[in-house]
């Protein structure tokens, strides 16, 4: 009787053993930074000692090849903000800043719809590291890799990357598209193992 019930039970183990690691991927929430903002307004810049602050955390959970520089792009603020922030971890200063699109379905005026899975067409959130730049159909731009499983592990996939745009208004299918005076001079800087973090609170 006791080795029918032991049998029993590594049959039952086993099943759910093999259930376990054939579940579909769950969609998982970003790592939070958690950094004091002293700007209530949604629409305004945050202070230099706030995007160093994030970079720093952000640096700290986040390890990545390249150390030199962290880029902020902070997802509360709206489509026409500044809220690309690169900042130069040696010198404790932000040496660049820019407005960044989201993807149209995340968002009009303020992203806030984002996923992880091919064909959204949404933008993605939390750390991310930088790779190769290359010339494309859009130009000079950067391939970057997301370092969250669930949230964002999938971007390189999805061909989320950074280039340009033209338009005074541009909205993305997910990349992360700056001025064509900013995208040659921030990809540069930033290329090759840099850490990225997207932030919305």
């Amino acid at each position: 009787m006791y080795k029918q019930l032991y049998s029993i039970l590594l049959i039952s183990v086993s099943l759910c053993w093999s259930a376990a690691c054939t579940r579909p991927e769950v969609t998982r929430s970003p790592k939070k930074i958690s950094v004091k903002s002293s700007t209530r307004n949604r629409d305004a810049s945050p202070s230099e000692a706030e995007v160093i602050a994030l970079a720093e955390a952000a640096a700290l959970e986040f390890r990545v090849p390249a150390k030199r520089h962290v880029v902020i792009i902070d997802y509360d603020r709206s489509l026409f903000s500044e809220r690309l922030f690169v900042v130069d971890m040696k010198q404790k200063s932000v040496i660049l800043r820019s407005r960044v699109s989201h993807a149209m379905k995340s968002g009009k005026i303020f992203a806030s719809n984002f996923s992880n899975q091919p064909a959204t067409e949404q933008s993605c959130i939390g750390a991310f590291r930088t790779g190769e730049s290359y010339n494309g159909r859009f130009g000079y731009a950067m391939r970057i890799d997301g370092l969250e499983h669930g949230v964002n592990d999938k971007a390189r996939q999805r061909a989320i990357v950074f280039h340009n745009y033209k338009a005074p208004v541009a909205y993305s299918r997910g990349c992360f598209m700056t001025p064509p005076d900013v995208n040659r001079k921030l990809i540069n800087i930033i290329k090759g193992g840099s850490l990225v973090y997207v932030r919305k609170t």
